[in-house]
């Protein structure tokens, strides 16, 4: 899709990104780790869910699902990863996420209202274009061609899931 609409395609990593998402909404305490403890007994009580609790990749993806949604993105319906973009009814942007790796490619419109927005909301790291590695796959955009290598395993995976959006 990305492709065939002329699109960029794009990475972002995430700092922290269970520390960014929303707020944990019952009580959970913790103990410092040995080297910050003091004499007395002392629990840490979380606000927002830590790498290790159960419920800490779905409150992130909640957190960015809200932030989405609230920028007009639209979720896809067969993979609830995958999010676009429409402006006057044409495709202007694609967004998929994978715990705190962010894909994505769009129009300079797409990049302003959505991309942007998310940079602002979310502490971001590293962000690559052309040629980077996403979530085991090698990827590499050149012109209008764009290049994985991986296994053919998951290459059939991500063609198949590919051909359901467009199709969707």
């Amino acid at each position: 899709i990305a492709s065939i609409s002329e699109f960029d395609i794009h990475s972002i990593d995430i700092k922290a990104a269970f520390l960014q998402g929303k707020e944990i909404d019952r009580i959970i305490f913790v103990k410092p780790p040995n080297e910050l403890s003091s004499d007395k007994p002392v629990a840490w009580k979380l606000n927002k869910c830590v790498y290790g609790l159960i419920d800490a990749s779905r409150n992130w993806f909640l957190s960015v699902k809200r932030e989405l949604l609230q920028l007009e993105c639209i979720q896809s319906k067969l993979c609830p990863a995958i999010f676009y973009w429409r402006k006057n009814n044409n495709l202007e942007g694609l967004f998929l996420m994978h715990v705190d790796d962010f894909l994505w490619a769009g129009s300079e419109h797409f990049k302003k209202q959505v991309i942007c927005q998310l940079r602002d909301k979310f502490d971001c790291g590293k962000e690559l274009d052309s040629s980077f590695r996403y979530i085991g796959l090698n990827i590499q955009h050149e012109g209008n061609d764009i290049y994985l290598q991986q296994p053919v395993d998951l290459i059939c995976a991500l063609m198949f899931w590919i051909f359901l959006l467009l199709y969707s």
